[in-house]
């Protein structure tokens, strides 16, 4: 397992999660997960479920708060940028900074 990347602590915290239960590895796994990744809602929201079942109702409601947090700014920024994309043309020509004629 590569310690660097986020993505195997998410995947092990999964296994001891479904195929094998141990909340307590599991835990250790997202928390390891979200120190290198921080926003990643997918263990944020994985470890405020496994923080609820183990009576941790502040933990995990600080996480879930998180988690909304960040689903807002990226719908935000979804917005804006199909907002972008009516106004001046297609996607393609939004990254690449042309204008419509």
């Amino acid at each position: 397992m590569n310690p660097r990347f986020p993505g195997a602590y998410y995947l092990r915290a999964k296994y001891y999660t479904v195929l094998d239960p141990n909340p307590a590895l599991a835990i250790q796994n997202l928390e390891s997960c979200l120190r290198l990744a921080p926003k990643y809602v997918p263990a944020e929201y994985q470890l405020a479920f496994l923080y609820r079942t183990m009576g941790k109702n502040q933990e995990s409601e600080s996480l879930l708060a998180e988690v909304r947090q960040v689903q807002t700014e990226e719908l935000s920024r979804e917005r804006e940028h199909r907002r972008i994309v009516i106004s001046r043309g297609s996607p393609s020509q939004v990254t690449s900074g042309k204008e419509l004629p």
